[in-house]
């Protein structure tokens, strides 16, 4: 087994490839590039896959942000050397 994708596969598919992938993995026991090496897989490919489909499975959750609406903003931009921006934030009551 490969770990190419056709370009033209919906990325439903390719998720659902590597998914599959890595649930075997764990449940195998083996090192992660000895798992690799037995399916044909490149490690570092593995290894992305494996974050991005652990990010996906974390809950999204939205916090509210106090706001004081009498308070105004301002930003100074500076350039450095070697090319930098540094912007600085001001508050004004």
């Amino acid at each position: 087994m490969t770990d190419q994708i056709q370009e033209d596969n919906p990325n439903q598919e390719r998720y659902q490839y590597w998914q599959t992938h890595i649930k075997a993995w764990t449940r195998n026991g083996l090192s992660q590039v000895e798992y690799c090496r037995q399916n044909g897989l490149r490690p570092n490919r593995f290894t992305y896959w494996k974050r991005k489909l652990q990010r996906k499975d974390l809950p999204i959750e939205f916090v509210q942000v106090p706001t004081q609406p009498d308070t105004q903003f301002y930003f100074t931009k500076m350039r450095v050397d070697p090319p930098c921006d540094l912007l600085l934030n001001q508050t004004m009551p």
